[in-house]
C-alpha cells in the first residue's frame, strides 16, 4: 500500500516507515550514492540560488528623494545631495547583482558539468526505477534552463542599472550647469533599458516559479520512493553522505 505523501510549497514530505527502510535487506550501490550526492549538490545550489529572487528586489526604482522630483516633474525638487545618495545606493546595487549573477552562473556551469546518476546502472530496473530516473531529468533540465535564463535577466538588470546611473549623473551635471542634452538623452536611454530588463522579467516569470514548476516532479518522485525499496534506501544513505543535496532536501522523512 502506498505511503501518505504531503505537498508543501517547496518541499514533499516522504513518509518511509521503517518496514519499507529496511526493504528486506534492500542495498544500493555506493558508486550511485555518490554520484546523486554530488549531482544533487550541485541541483540544490542552483535551486537555492535562484530562489533568492534577487533579480526582483534589486530592480526596483524605489529611490525615494529621486522619485518625487520625478513625480512633480521638477528635476530641481532633487538636490545634489540626494543625486549623489542615489548613486551610491545603484552603485550598490549593480555590485550585487554581478555578484549574484557570477554566483549563479557559476552554479549552473557545474551543474551541467556535473555528471547524471546512472540510476538504470545500478537500480533494478522497473517501471518505478524509470519514473524516477526520468522525473530526476527532467527537474534537472527545468532547473538548469530556468537559471539559465535568470542569468541574461540578470544581465538586463546590470546594463538598466547602468544606464540610470549615467542618467543620475548626468542629472546631477543639469543641476550644476544647466545641460540638458545629456540630461534627456541618458533619460531616454534608460526608460529604453528599463522596458527591456521588465520585458525581461516578464519572460522568466511567464514559465512559472521554479518551485511551483518543480513540486509536481518531486512529489512524483516522492510516491515512487514510498513503493521502492531500493530508492527510499538510496535517498535514506544521501541523507547520511550528502545532506544538503537535492533529494534529502526535497523528499523528507516524516
Amino acid at each position: 500500500m502506498k505511503k501518505h505523501v504531503v505537498r508543501t510549497v517547496s518541499v514533499v514530505i516522504l513518509a518511509i516507515g521503517a518496514g519499507v527502510l529496511s526493504g528486506c535487506g534492500s542495498s544500493v550501490d555506493q558508486g550511485l550514492v555518490d554520484q546523486a550526492g554530488k549531482h544533487g549538490d550541485a541541483l540544490e545550489t542552483v535551486y537555492a540560488l535562484y530562489n533568492q529572487d534577487v533579480l526582483k528586489s534589486a530592480s526596483a526604482r524605489d529611490l525615494k528623494d529621486v522619485n518625487a522630483a520625478l513625480k512633480a516633474n521638477d528635476p530641481k525638487k532633487a538636490t545634489e545631495g540626494d543625486l549623489r545618495r542615489a548613486q551610491e545606493e545603484i552603485d550598490s546595487r549593480i555590485e550585487t547583482l554581478d555578484k549574484y549573477k557570477a554566483k549563479l552562473s557559476a552554479a549552473n556551469k557545474k551543474l551541467r558539468t556535473t555528471p547524471m546518476p546512472d540510476f538504470a546502472a545500478s537500480l533494478d530496473k522497473s517501471s518505478d526505477s524509470e519514473k524516477f530516473a526520468a522525473d530526476y531529468k527532467k527537474t534537472t533540465e527545468i532547473t538548469q534552463n530556468t537559471g539559465t535564463a535568470a542569468v541574461g535577466a540578470l544581465r538586463y538588470a546590470t546594463s538598466a542599472f547602468e544606464k540610470y546611473l549615467d542618467f543620475l549623473e548626468a542629472w546631477e551635471g543639469y543641476l550644476g550647469d544647466g545641460e540638458t542634452s545629456a540630461f534627456i538623452s541618458t533619460a531616454n536611454a534608460s526608460d529604453k533599458a528599463y522596458a527591456k530588463l521588465k520585458r525581461q522579467i516578464a519572460i522568466v516569470e511567464a514559465k512559472g516559479g521554479l518551485t511551483k514548476r518543480l513540486d509536481p516532479l518531486v512529489g512524483d518522485m516522492a510516491e515512487v520512493a514510498s513503493n521502492d525499496s531500493q530508492i527510499a534506501d538510496l535517498i535514506s544513505k544521501l541523507r547520511e553522505d550528502y545532506p544538503k543535496s537535492f533529494l534529502p532536501v526535497h523528499i523528507v522523512e516524516k
